[in-house]
């Protein structure tokens, strides 16, 4: 009989250790808000872009420069607004202009993560989607 006692509180161990893990899951995940959006941002618009975003506490950023990466010739300003809910997704849209080329309109879909220095996602405009990484500097 003890024996059988002594093996069933493994599995009562076991199973409250189960519960604890997906409760602590719970527990730690994310809570956004706008203001965890503000600050120096270095975003990369796929291999196209890199622009140097300074986001204000609504999530506006004006005239961002922007300069090629890897050898593309994409140069210009980004100005728009970010904004995040309270579960973290970060929407918005931006307008990038480069010198003698009309206005691109774009929409980002992306998730800011828990420890909150990284935003990762998607940017589209009519010439099709590219990826969307925002990293806090």
């Amino acid at each position: 009989m003890a024996s059988r006692v002594k093996g069933l509180g493994w599995k009562v161990v076991l199973a409250v250790a189960a519960i604890s893990a997906a409760g602590a899951g719970e527990a730690y995940a994310a809570s956004c808000k706008q203001a965890d959006l503000k600050g120096d941002w270095l975003v990369e618009l796929s291999t196209e872009a890199v622009c140097d975003f300074k986001i204000d506490k609504s999530g506006s950023f004006k005239n961002a420069p922007c300069r090629p990466q890897r050898g593309s010739g994409v140069r210009g300003t980004a100005t728009g607004k970010l904004t995040v809910d309270s579960r973290c997704k970060v929407g918005g849209t931006m307008a990038f202009k480069q010198k003698s080329e009309p206005t691109l309109n774009i929409s980002v879909k992306a998730s800011l993560n828990k420890s909150k220095d990284l935003i990762s996602g998607k940017a589209t405009s009519k010439f099709g989607s590219a990826t969307f990484k925002g990293f806090l500097q």
